[in-house]
């Protein structure tokens, strides 16, 4: 045999490789479009949307030269059909990358399936 007779030699890997490659991903990405297709049908069918928090309300009770007290209102919406347990609930306060206020409001109940709450 001449060298160019002989036939070429390509490892299965590399050739399955070369097809999946070809076909956008190979078996797991189908998998996971898939299972990402089933997911956003339930969301659909079921509703689930993200719960939303949105400023209502600023009251300044009181402001002198040493301190300002303020009281922010917080407007939460649920789209959910399952209500949603309000524990433990970090806050950090910034204003120009300067922290002004943090702290932890324990428990403060629950947002209804499909309701919303201002704390």
């Amino acid at each position: 045999m001449s060298k160019s007779d002989k036939p070429d030699v390509v490892k299965r890997d590399d050739e399955q490789k070369k097809e999946d490659d070809e076909k956008g991903g190979g078996f797991l990405d189908t998998v996971k479009g898939f299972i990402h297709d089933i997911g956003d049908k339930i969301e659909e069918t079921i509703g689930f949307g993200k719960p939303t928090a949105d400023v209502s309300a600023i009251h300044i009770p009181s402001i002198n030269l040493e301190k300002a007290d303020l009281v922010v209102d917080i407007l939460i919406k649920n789209p959910n059909p399952v209500p949603i347990p309000l524990i433990d609930i970090n806050y950090l306060v910034e204003s120009d990358g300067r922290k002004l206020v943090s702290g932890l409001i324990p428990d403060s109940g629950t947002i209804h399936a499909h309701g919303e709450e201002t704390d």
